[in-house]
């Protein structure tokens, strides 16, 4: 096999270094299991399982009593290495199966941007415990954080709707980390902070290396009685070169940091198409009775639903 990743590197110095196009890392769609040799599971004690199933990274993290990302304290990661500026976009489902919100304190998933244990950046959904100056009740909604020198500070925001799902993004232009969310229910992007009773506003981190780690992150603090799992559609990344562009719609699957992927053994070809709203799929499969073709992926709310031509639109249909 072989792998062939789109990057496009272009650096600006004017008196400080401004990197406004770095190393991107390649976007997975969790269509296969190979894609999971890509990343680094950073605590594999705070991990119970990984898989691929139907198109999604089914993560469960182990029932660890300090399975968290709080202060000394750090849960389930799985990284890729990023430089410079940057956007990255997951979308997952946190739940109880077979579909029911989570019911223990900080069980939760989403993206961490880690430059060192002790200083970080989380945007997480899940359900929120109570928490004396940031919520007096446990919360079904986001949690932004940001971790300095092993303080963390911490904000949450409740959803709008039950079900724990849709889109978040982490977004870095030079030192500023832009925490936002686009939940199923909701009508766009809307920014989060990690400062309680504070205007959202992009996170000053200028402590932050230039190649910092960025991926999925999960909270488990508690016992086994409260399971749960994130079902992970995809993360995608692309070139962030201002502030304002952290607004841009979803990153589609054709963005600069791609992956075209070919086997050698030419069992399985793979095409992908792209147009302004929705993204199809076809795959042929010749070494398998179970032959998959005109998958399909559009936008609903914020969430990519997939499916195939039973998915309710034209293969190709915005």
């Amino acid at each position: 096999m072989y792998r062939i990743s789109f990057v496009t590197t272009i650096c600006i110095t004017i008196l400080f270094r401004d990197c406004v196009h770095g190393m991107l890392p390649t976007n997975d769609e969790f269509d296969n299991a190979q894609s999971l040799t890509e990343w680094t599971n950073e605590n594999p004690a705070m991990v119970d399982s990984l898989t691929i199933s139907n198109g999604n990274l089914v993560l469960i993290p182990a029932v660890q009593s300090s399975n968290v990302w709080y202060n000394t304290w750090q849960g389930t990661f799985l990284s890729k290495s990023v430089t410079g500026n940057f956007m990255a976009d997951i979308s997952l489902h946190v739940y109880v199966p077979p579909n029911s919100n989570p019911t223990g304190n900080w069980h939760s998933a989403g993206l961490l941007a880690w430059d060192s244990n002790a200083n970080w950046v989380v945007q997480n959904i899940g359900h929120q415990g109570a928490w004396s100056g940031v919520s007096p009740t446990a919360v079904d909604g986001t949690e932004t954080k940001t971790n300095v020198n092993s303080a963390s500070t911490f904000n949450y925001r409740a959803a709008t709707s039950p079900p724990l799902q849709g889109l978040l993004r982490l977004c870095r232009v030079g030192s500023n980390f832009t925490a936002l969310r686009w939940l199923d229910g909701e009508m766009g992007w809307s920014m989060d902070t990690p400062f309680p009773g504070a205007t959202p506003a992009p996170i000053n981190r200028p402590d932050f290396s230039d190649t910092i780690k960025i991926g999925i992150m999960a909270n488990r603090l508690g016992n086994a009685a409260n399971l749960f799992q994130a079902d992970i559609d995809y993360i995608r990344f692309t070139e962030a070169p201002s502030e304002s562009s952290c607004l841009q719609p979803p990153i589609q699957a054709s963005s600069v940091a791609s992956t075209v992927t070919s086997e050698t053994s030419s069992t399985t070809t793979s095409s992908f198409s792209t147009t302004q709203t929705s993204t199809t799929r076809s795959t042929t499969t010749t070494s398998s009775s179970d032959t998959r073709t005109n998958e399909c992926y559009r936008y609903v709310g914020a969430r990519a639903e997939r499916g195939r031509r039973g998915c309710g639109f034209a293969q190709g249909e915005p």
